[in-house]
């Protein structure tokens, strides 16, 4: 069994989306289920991208930072985002996207 800390591990590949990731993060944060744990899969961003990810982390003790394949595939980075999840459900959000502030209350709702 799983030592789980959150409910929902929600995990986001990410590779050179400065431009997006901070409205990305933030959706997540305003989630109105709060029992979630955010990983963050860097795939070899070659632009400020780790440096938002430090920044959002250090603030954040929900969320960490796993390397990457590099440059491998979004599903790798999932898949390796999938080992290291604690929470009971799993949700996943692309870097360039973002959720609804009910998004994961009413997937976890759906669920149970």
């Amino acid at each position: 069994m799983k030592d789980t800390t959150a409910v929902v591990s929600v995990i986001i590949p990410v590779y050179n989306t400065e431009k997006y990731l901070a409205e990305c993060v933030d959706s997540v944060l305003r989630q109105t289920n709060a029992d979630f744990e955010v990983i963050l899969v860097d795939d070899g961003s070659t632009d400020s991208t780790p440096a938002i990810l430090e920044e959002f982390v250090a603030g954040e003790p929900r969320a960490r930072i796993l390397t990457g394949p590099g440059r491998g595939t979004a599903g790798a980075a999932r898949n390796l985002g999938m080992a290291e999840a604690r929470g009971d459900y799993l949700a996943f959000l692309d870097a360039d996207d973002f959720f609804l502030p009910s998004m994961l209350e009413e997937l976890h709702g759906r669920a149970v």
